[in-house]
């Protein structure tokens, strides 16, 4: 009973995390533009060169997209889940017809069958909702790992080498023109 759903836990675990992924670019932009809107430090610099529409608009326009694409998300998670959950009903329901012969031939009381067929139904929401969850989370920490190790991979040449060169620290000059 809870292969379907291990199976679409992987899959949605991939593709909720990709969406995160997706989603964070344009959150960052949101509370970045948030900061100076909100922050009284900023303040003076707003009234200004009365920018507070600018801000506010392109801070808008980020939080828009980012509640849009979370919320395409979290839809998509929730009609598998719930298509999960219309197989198992299925199955459950396919058990319960299975056992209500037993108690129509007198293989089983009355009382056995609503004993089983309860902790049947327990059971198996139980072990599902825990697994599937447990999956999820499973499958977005190795996405993480991965993304983590791919940035190991990109700060390090073949040789095990810093890609980023050092600087020769003796030969730098700052220079200041047309400052005003």
């Amino acid at each position: 009973l809870s292969i379907p759903s291990i199976f679409l836990a992987v899959k949605n675990g991939k593709v909720t995390y990709q969406a995160n992924r997706d989603i964070t670019t344009y959150t960052r932009t949101h509370k970045y533009l948030e900061s100076v809107i909100l922050d009284p430090y900023a303040m003076n610099e707003r009234l200004l060169f009365h920018n507070f529409k600018f801000f506010n608009d392109r801070w808008s326009k980020q939080y828009d997209t980012s509640r849009k694409l979370e919320m395409k998300a979290f839809l998509q998670y929730f009609i598998k889940m719930r298509f999960t959950a219309v197989i198992q009903i299925c199955i459950v329901t396919c058990i319960m017809i299975f056992l209500a012969f037993l108690v129509k031939s007198g293989n089983m009381t009355s009382g056995l069958f609503m004993a089983v067929s309860g902790n049947i139904i327990t059971m198996i929401q139980a072990v599902t909702q825990q697994l599937t969850y447990s999956t999820k989370e499973l499958v977005h920490t190795i996405e993480y790992i991965n993304d983590y190790e791919n940035l190991q991979k990109f700060e390090k040449l073949k040789h095990g080498k810093s890609s980023f060169q050092d600087v020769d620290k003796k030969n730098i000059s700052i220079e200041f023109k047309n400052v005003w």
